[in-house]
């Protein structure tokens, strides 16, 4: 069955990788169509010190300037870990994204939004209860004996079935053999069909990261970390201050390419103005929310994810705008991580800029927690495209460390 659904998988991508690019530019384009009612349904370079485990800190950042340069970190969990030349490095994101680009317009859809790549035996779905008894849906795979547990977090207008969650979730379950649960947030993938709660930029999502690390725990799981992409890393940092995080969240966060600014970050994508990757950022980000106007899942004024949070998750969630942004923010809580973090974000990176990790780095200058690792390239969260074997080697030897 296992081979039969792998099989199942690279047919799946191989087709979507090659159609999905032709029908893109076409769908980007579509006009608004009219609108369908849906009912939802039920700091630096780091080192690890050998004597305590935890990231110290180093004065300069990973330098990758030069394509010969490498940079190695001196003991513990990283030791090893060579930051090698980068392979192709102004392609990385566009090689990595292709597999998503159908699932990113399926994704969009009243009717197949929830579609996405099948994960192999012993993936199953359930639903966990986050804050408020909301439902969320989650993939999960365990083990027959305790395990370390991962819980992996997918980025803003994704959701679990996307390849890039899929293939940390399988490599984890696999190569790690640890269990293993993919979280779908509020207002996206399945989840959004249990549920009708709107996203809250995060701010609610850090509380619902701790239901999924509970039904990680009652699942056998000896500790938990988290692997949390963009948005879902933004949700996973908030959560890492939170007074719960010591016992749930032991494992270690993991944050790829995180805002730290929710506002600022909204502004930023909603308003793109770099050359040629701009408009097409700024057309993304139209298109689904487009979507989600003509669906009837937010109003038809809203035209920015500004909008979004002040006119349809504030009010849900009973506050303001200016209180979501606060509350959803990690910078605002950074300083008071309780457990180890490791916040790895690209200079060149065109999705979320190199400011929020430094915002991120510079309020957490005195936690011993929190690691920033800047590199020069890796763009959005596609660093195991622009330098391969290294980012995942890093992932693997910082969960592993934590792991109890």
């Amino acid at each position: 069955m296992t081979k039969i659904k792998d099989l199942r998988y690279r047919i799946v991508k191989g087709v979507a990788s090659v159609i999905s690019p032709l029908v893109f530019p076409v769908w980007l384009a579509a006009p608004r169509r009219a609108r369908v009612r849906v009912t939802a349904r039920c700091k630096s370079h780091c080192h690890v010190s050998a004597a305590h485990n935890t990231f110290s800190r180093s004065a300069t950042a990973l330098n990758t300037a030069r394509p010969e340069a490498k940079a190695r970190t001196e003991g513990g969990a990283l030791a090893g870990s060579a930051l090698n030349g980068p392979s192709w490095p102004r392609t990385a994101l566009l090689r990595k994204s292709i597999p998503d680009v159908g699932t990113f317009m399926l994704a969009q859809s009243a009717h197949f939004g929830a579609v996405g790549y099948p994960y192999p035996p012993p993936f199953h779905s359930t639903v966990v209860l986050g804050e408020q008894n909301q439902p969320m849906a989650m993939r999960l795979a365990v083990w027959p004996e305790p395990r370390p547990g991962l819980l992996v977090v997918h980025g803003l207008f994704n959701h679990g079935g996307f390849d890039y969650v899929r293939r940390i979730a399988v490599s984890a379950y696999r190569n790690w053999r640890f269990n293993v649960g993919v979280l779908d947030l509020r207002g996206f993938g399945r989840t959004s069909r249990l549920s009708k709660a709107p996203t809250s930029a995060g701010w609610k999502e850090s509380s619902d990261l701790f239901a999924a690390a509970s039904r990680l725990k009652d699942s056998g799981s000896t500790s938990v970390g988290v692997y949390a992409v963009s948005f879902g890393a933004s949700a996973a940092l908030r959560a890492s201050h939170d007074s719960g995080a010591t016992a749930m969240l032991q494992g270690g966060v993991l944050s790829i390419s995180s805002p730290a600014d929710t506002e600022l970050a909204a502004k930023q994508l909603s308003n793109a103005d770099r050359p040629l990757i701009g408009p097409i950022l700024r057309s993304l980000v139209a298109r689904a929310i487009r979507a989600r106007t003509t669906q009837d899942t937010w109003g038809e004024s809203v035209r920015t994810l500004e909008d979004a949070v002040i006119q349809v998750s504030a009010p849900y969630y009973g506050v303001s705008g200016d209180d979501i942004w606060k509350l959803s923010s990690a910078a605002n809580y950074i300083a008071a991580c309780k457990v180890p973090t490791l916040i790895i974000h690209a200079r060149d990176d065109i999705v979320i800029s190199v400011e929020h990790a430094e915002m991120l780095r510079d309020r957490a200058a005195r936690n011993p927690n929190v690691e920033v690792l800047l590199t020069d390239h890796g763009d959005h969260g596609a660093f195991d495209k622009a330098y391969p074997g290294w980012h995942n080697d890093v992932e693997r030897r910082f969960f592993m460390t934590h792991a109890h």
